[in-house]
């Protein structure tokens, strides 16, 4: 801000004007006391030559209160050190004044240097009378205060210019606009300030501020006007349509204007959220409130027509006049649907998936005011691929209650949408106290079956069978059950499968169970009475279930049947104790069906981890596919204390936690051994090494095939070790985390 310029009303006199000398003062070397008429000060001969003979001099310094840091005295004379003959020229305020801390300095008069005053006409001349107005030729030649009036006409000469708070809004809406212009001289004295806004709408304001130059407040039309905040000002837009505004800035100095075009939207209100149905197909239904369809099959969807009685409104959306006419008609229809087509404007569209997976249904509508709505109906479309995994796991802390979540083989994700649930018939506690429990509890959650009831995949709602061991609680074995429910995973239903005749299979647990056609054929497990002493005979009771008539075939085998010394079967390894198997009577099997033969890995030795090593085969005959076994040649390599076995295109291959895979080829009866190798840091970066003992051979997974050739492995002691095997370059690959939960079963249709 430029300081206002003021100018003496008469001239400095000889005898008032006095000029400080800054180059002459010395220091006072005594004390002055009130009333001293001479002072004495230190030696400095060159600084003492600058003062006259006679002449004024003042003591300063800075202890005292600022009305007596300065005495000033005429002096008669004196010599380097002593000035005498002092009169003080305001004895009011004669003052003490410490040595060392007090400078002496010289005043000279005007009489004595007559130069001063005509150097204070000279400036009057070149300054020039107060209020006079410059112009562009008096720039360079004209007095001071025309040059800086004419500057002030540049310098304050107006550039308007604004803010808003919004552009866009519903009508009726209020808009702030915040003056933001510069160079007005707000504060210079007189100067009005005048701010004009044309809003756009045929209205208009006019505010005026001026600095007021006394404490009274100014007034114009009754509304003060001192002090206002520079125009800022509050406009409510009550009719649709777009806005120009403009602001014109008026000063004593010139004016200035700026102009937004179609600055202000103020809009219908948007179209509400709108209404999506589906016209369902063969194979698409509506599950737990969401659209289910498999791969390859058109989803046609679209908004209906006509007024939702819900809302009263279309069920676009569009608010409607008495008539039912959309007030504000919607012109365009834009699909989001993260498919494999293009979608035009229209209120219909179909989409088509390849991919499974949960998609977002989000449509846009546009109107004709240019207001949209933009709906979103999250994961409102569940796309099941054709054949997927499906992996049963026991929901939270339940050891009887599942829940099975589908994994997309080409998604390669798990979806855990499905909130359907089903409780087991299920009892532990006759194992829970036995010697080998913990070993005795694994391999009994492990005895389980998955196989598709009638070859339709689950991608087109067919069901798989799964059959589970149900143990019991007492002390009788014959309590011991194979109780059976269907799963289809695209209904996400569960249904008791019980037995056309009797409702569950009598069978104690430690089953095998084989799949072949249709028909799964149980097979071991513990006998139905208790153990004669010193023996652990297993059960040669075969039970073949067709799921397609839901009957149960039953026949003994005998000792006969087991050829090629393949009797290992006919009992379990076992050590005893007064005749009593010191770790139970079961066998630790892992078994695949491949072709027309089922394929049997079972322990050789007992202890706190069975050793996996033999190795089986059924044959057939006219009237069974499983009416015996042979013996086949050991799985070779280190002792196996876990794993699964799954038949694969280019043959039988057995995963367990190590990274060391075996397979076996059933046209040459030869096992191999491939993979990254045992404990190998590449099958390292596959596990969840931030869980413990994450590298444990014995941790226990489960296993499936997509039957070709790839295997899927899914390790109990994380979420996080999921793992894809692939046959034609033995390779594995990480994959994301499956369903939190301890695992129960696992299988593929």
């Amino acid at each position: 801000m430029a300081p206002e310029i003021t100018f003496p009303t008469t001239l400095d006199t000889e005898t008032n004007l006095y000029v400080v000398k800054d180059s002459a003062y010395l220091v006072l070397a005594k004390d002055y006391n009130p009333g001293d008429t001479t002072i004495t000060v230190e030696l400095d001969t060159q600084k003492t030559l600058l003062f006259p003979t006679t002449g004024i001099i003042t003591l300063t310094e800075q202890c005292s209160d600022p009305q007596y840091r300065g005495l000033s005295f005429y002096y008669g004379s004196r010599t380097d050190t002593v000035f005498s003959d002092l009169t003080l020229i305001n004895p009011e305020l004669d003052h003490y004044k410490p040595s060392r801390v007090t400078s002496v300095v010289m005043n000279v008069m005007a009489e004595h240097h007559n130069n001063i005053k005509d150097a204070v006409i000279a400036i009057e001349n070149y300054v020039g009378k107060k209020g006079i107005m410059g112009n562009y030729n008096t720039v360079n030649t004209g007095k001071l205060e025309e040059r800086t009036n004419f500057l002030y006409t540049k310098a304050f000469e107006p550039k308007a210019w604004f803010s808003v708070d919004k552009r866009i809004g519903l009508a009726p809406f209020t808009v702030t606009f915040t003056n933001q212009s510069i160079r007005l001289g707000a504060n210079i004295p007189g100067n009005t300030i005048q701010y004009f806004w044309n809003f756009g709408d045929n209205t208009s304001s006019n505010v005026v501020y001026y600095e007021a130059t006394s404490d009274v407040p100014s007034y114009v039309n009754n509304v003060i006007v001192e002090d206002l905040d520079g125009g800022t000002i509050e406009k409510t837009y009550t009719r649709p349509g777009t806005y120009t505004v403009t602001l014109t800035v008026v000063n004593e100095y010139g004016t200035d204007t700026v102009e937004f075009n179609d600055l202000i939207n103020a809009k219908y209100e948007a179209p509400d959220v709108c209404v999506v149905e589906f016209s369902a197909v063969e194979n698409q239904d509506v599950v737990n409130g969401i659209f289910k369809t498999p791969t390859g099959v058109s989803v046609i969807l679209g908004i209906p027509t006509g007024i939702n009685p819900a809302t009263g409104r279309t069920y676009s959306g569009e608010e409607v006049d008495g008539s039912g006419n959309p007030i504000d008609p919607i012109n365009k229809y834009t699909w989001l649907l993260s498919d494999d087509t293009n979608h035009g404007n229209d209120q219909n569209t179909t989409a088509f998936y390849t991919v499974g997976g949960l998609y977002d249904v989000v449509v846009r509508c546009d109107t004709d005011s240019r207001a949209y709505r933009i709906t979103t109906f999250p994961d409102y479309i569940n796309v099941v691929e054709r054949q997927n995994l499906w992996l049963s796991t026991f929901f939270g802390s339940s050891t009887t209650v599942i829940q099975t979540s589908e994994f997309g083989l080409i998604s390669e994700t798990f979806k855990t949408k499905q909130n359907s649930f089903t409780t087991l018939d299920i009892t532990t506690t006759f194992l829970e106290s036995e010697t080998n429990s913990t070993q005795l509890l694994r391999e009994f959650k492990r005895n389980t079956s998955f196989a598709s009831r009638s070859g339709i995949v689950s991608g087109l709602q067919g069901t798989a069978i799964l059959h589970y061991a149900t143990g019991r609680s007492g002390a009788t074995i014959s309590d011991e059950k194979i109780k059976a429910i269907s799963y289809n995973g695209f209904l996400e239903t569960y249904t008791a499968f019980p037995l056309a005749g009797p409702t569950y299979i009598e069978r104690p647990w430690n089953w095998v169970g084989l799949n072949f056609l249709n028909k799964i054929t149980f097979i071991f497990g513990n006998l139905s009475v208790a153990q004669s002493p010193g023996f652990s005979l297993t059960n040669l009771s075969r039970q073949v279930h067709d799921l397609v008539t839901n009957t149960l075939d039953t026949a003994t085998l005998s000792s006969g049947d087991f050829i090629g010394g393949a009797s290992e079967l006919l009992s379990n390894a076992a050590d005893f104790s007064g005749g009593v198997a010191i770790y139970g009577n079961f066998s630790a099997y892992r078994y695949a069906w491949r072709n027309r033969k089922g394929y049997i890995l079972k322990n050789n030795a007992v202890g706190t981890f069975f050793q996996i090593k033999s190795f089986f085969a059924s044959y057939e005959d006219a009237n069974y596919s499983v009416a015996g076994f042979e013996k086949l040649p050991d799985i070779l390599g280190p002792v196996k204390y876990e794993g699964q076995l799954v038949n694969l295109n280019s043959g039988l291959f057995f995963f367990n936690n190590t990274g060391a895979v075996s397979s076996f080829d059933t046209t040459t009866n030869v096992w191999r051994t491939g993979g990254p190798g045992l404990n190998s840091a590449e099958f390292t970066t596959l596990q969840d090494t931030t869980a413990t003992n994450y590298d444990s051979e014995s941790n226990t997974l489960l296993a499936t095939t997509d039957g070709d050739r790839r295997a899927f492995l899914s390790f109990d002691y994380s979420n996080n070790s999921f793992i894809k095997f692939n046959d034609l370059d033995l390779t594995f690959t990480k994959l994301p985390a499956r369903p939190s939960g301890n695992q129960w079963n696992f299988g593929f249709f």
